[in-house]
């Protein structure tokens, strides 16, 4: 009797089998895995873990912020907002800053997307001739804030003379651009050397002298009825987001509001209130203590430099938070600037780590003269 062989079922079959198990891997388990490697957390909690200490990695983004635990065991998300000090927060708290905090499934996929991220572009370090600031994301306009680039050209062979920086809103080809300000790059770089290595020179004595300066200005009638204003607005707004709360709540029970809109609507009047709390404990703070504790922060980075001969991206990042350059204020009858020793005063407003502004006149004269001037700060101290 001759055997009755089954007919073989097509490839076609096995390959839908495949194609299905697959499908399948990506719309069920795969988002739950990716799901367990990143855990949403609120504002608070993320402030809590910096006031702890248990910050590890961390990648800021204009909506979304990633980090990690100390012991980088877990990833977690929360929304950005706006927070002017959060930068330094982390810096004290021991955070790193970083943008390889993975989101990704698995390392194949990660090292996949590193090997082609950036193809067809260039490394521009790699070019000596391309001009690299150490202001960048530090020095702004003093008109409306924008960032300022680096612009200029090249003549018989002269780069660093003709390097300048320029705000990044003064295009024709956006919205209501900016008149804009330019600054040349060495005069910069000199001022702020300068200021430095005259804030480096200051005795003890000298330092207590312009401490106990600052905190008279902080006890004036002013200072004190602008901080007794902020304290009152900030909390009639929070008196008013209660009652607003309370009446969504009502809403919602009334059936007018549904459970969704409450939640977005009340989450972000919470993270309102939250801002606003934080603001108060500031503001209720002990002036004296705060101010003290500010510059003894500062100084103590200082004593670690006796004389900066060459500035940098490091050491200005160590002591400069902010730099305003304002426009240039030529003397009268003068349209322009047509040569190099051509007099002009120009706003450079320097805004240091943890203690703010210093000295009284921003205006500085240019051309800069072969010697700084001595005593700016001891001025102020006395």
């Amino acid at each position: 009797m001759k055997e009755v062989k089954s007919p073989k079922k097509p490839l076609i079959y096995y390959y839908s089998i495949i194609l299905l198990i697959v499908l399948l891997f990506n719309l069920i388990v795969s988002p739950l895995l990716m799901k367990n490697q990143v855990t949403e957390v609120d504002y608070g909690t993320f402030m809590r873990m910096i006031e702890e200490k248990n910050i590890g990695e961390v990648e800021v983004e204009d909506d979304e912020i990633l980090f990690t635990d100390k012991d980088k065991q877990q990833v977690y998300t929360t929304g950005a907002m706006d927070d002017p000090t959060l930068t330094q927060r982390l810096y004290d708290s021991g955070a790193t800053f970083t943008k390889e905090i993975q989101k990704t499934m698995s390392q194949q996929t990660f090292d996949s997307a590193m090997l082609n991220l950036g193809k067809g572009t260039r490394n521009y370090q790699k070019y000596d001739h391309v001009r690299k600031s150490i202001f960048s994301g530090i020095a702004v306009c003093g008109r409306c804030g924008h960032s300022l680039c680096s612009c200029g050209t090249v003549y018989k062979g002269e780069r660093e003379k003709y390097w300048y920086l320029s705000c990044t809103k003064q295009r024709p080809d956006v919205a209501d651009p900016c008149e804009g300000v330019r600054v040349r790059y060495s005069d910069l770089m000199e001022v702020v050397r300068r200021d430095l290595n005259e804030i480096l020179a200051m005795t003890d004595d000298k330092i207590e002298q312009l401490v106990a300066a600052v905190l008279r200005e902080t006890q004036t009638a002013e200072a004190k009825q602008n901080r007794q204003l902020q304290q009152d607005r900030a909390n009639a707004r929070l008196k008013t987001i209660d009652k607003v709360i309370t009446k969504l709540y009502m809403d919602n029970a009334e059936g007018k509001l549904d459970d969704a809109r409450l939640t977005d609507m009340v989450a972000q009047l919470q993270k309102e209130s939250d801002g606003l709390q934080r603001l108060l404990v500031t503001l209720e703070a002990d002036e004296t203590e705060q101010v003290t504790e500010n510059y003894q922060r500062f100084f103590d980075r200082a004593r670690h430099f006796t004389h900066i001969e060459k500035l940098d991206r490091e050491t200005l990042s160590l002591f400069v938070e902010r730099i305003e350059v304002g426009p240039k204020e030529l003397p009268q009858g003068i349209q322009k600037t047509i040569h190099r020793e051509q007099p002009f005063r120009q706003s450079i407003r320097i805004f240091y780590r943890f203690i703010g502004e210093l000295g009284t006149a921003p205006m500085r004269s240019f051309p800069l003269p072969q010697k700084p001037e001595v005593g700016v700060y001891n001025k102020i101290a006395q």
